[in-house]
């Protein structure tokens, strides 16, 4: 269930989970056709002959900030409009859509890296548009929908995302683990807890260094009041390669609690 709309500025305020660079996905960089999409976007979201009134304007922004457009009827005039953006982009990348779906899913990893959670979803949305079956679209749209405290909809778009990217993908796997943890701290969920907590520990078997899960398993102990555990998993974080990737605030967070254990 939606909890209704957030802020940027809300959002940005979340507890040990807030920080975006949390998030595993790596984007590529990808610039070129890419960085053009947005402006091509942009007009067709007026349509390049201005003929779209203000008031379907703002209907469709805001329908552009739900996963998957809200999956809502859409009328006519969007409909055309999505046609003619997807016509645009099979020309520019001569009809390889899938690539322009991933060039597309990129950039909306960048600008969730930056923070900026509604163009991260306009872009995931057009990714998903040109090829549904994205997983990298999909996998981003849950990755928003989780910064936003939207834990439903972020763990069915997880799930859908796992049929096309892939259990073995590590990176998924910690951000998926991630989802799941701050869903059973905030909705106080056993279940799900439970199983944050195992995929916590199989990722810990498979990866022993990857340093962001062992901190996303150290924030959900620190959630639930469990400072010594989460000590124990800072350290080990701390002995791998990608230490420097800690959050420094974190850290402080969990120090003030407790003091770091020093054996």
């Amino acid at each position: 269930m939606r909890k209704g709309n957030h802020s940027q500025e809300e959002t940005a305020s979340r507890d040990p989970y807030e920080s975006t660079a949390l998030y595993s996905h790596r984007s590529t960089g990808t610039q070129g056709k890419a960085s053009l999409y947005a402006e091509k976007a942009n007009r067709l979201s007026f349509g390049d002959n201005g003929s779209r009134s203000f008031g379907q304007f703002c209907a469709s922004d805001d329908r552009n900030l739900l996963p998957k457009y809200g999956s809502l009827p859409k009328p006519e005039w969007q409909k055309e409009a999505d046609a003619a953006f997807i016509s645009g982009m099979s020309e520019d990348y001569h009809g390889d859509l899938i690539k322009a779906s991933m060039d597309t899913a990129a950039r909306g990893w960048q600008y969730l890296e930056s923070g900026d959670l509604d163009d991260a979803m306009r872009r995931f949305n057009q990714a998903w548009l040109l090829n549904s079956k994205n997983g990298v679209a999909l996998w981003g749209m849950a990755a928003v929908e989780g910064s936003r405290g939207e834990f439903d909809e972020a763990l069915e778009l997880f799930a859908e995302a796992e049929k096309f990217v892939g259990a073995d993908n590590i990176n998924f796997s910690v951000d998926y683990a991630r989802a799941t943890g701050m869903a059973g701290v905030e909705l106080k969920n056993d279940a799900l807890l439970k199983d944050a907590f195992n995929r916590f520990e199989r990722i810990y078997r498979q990866a022993p260094q990857n340093a962001k899960n062992l901190q996303n398993w150290a924030i959900t102990l620190f959630a639930l009041g469990r400072y010594s555990e989460a000590w124990a998993k800072v350290k080990l974080a701390e002995a791998t390669p990608d230490k420097d990737d800690l959050d420094p605030r974190f850290i402080a967070d969990l120090q003030a609690k407790m003091p770091r254990p020093q054996n």
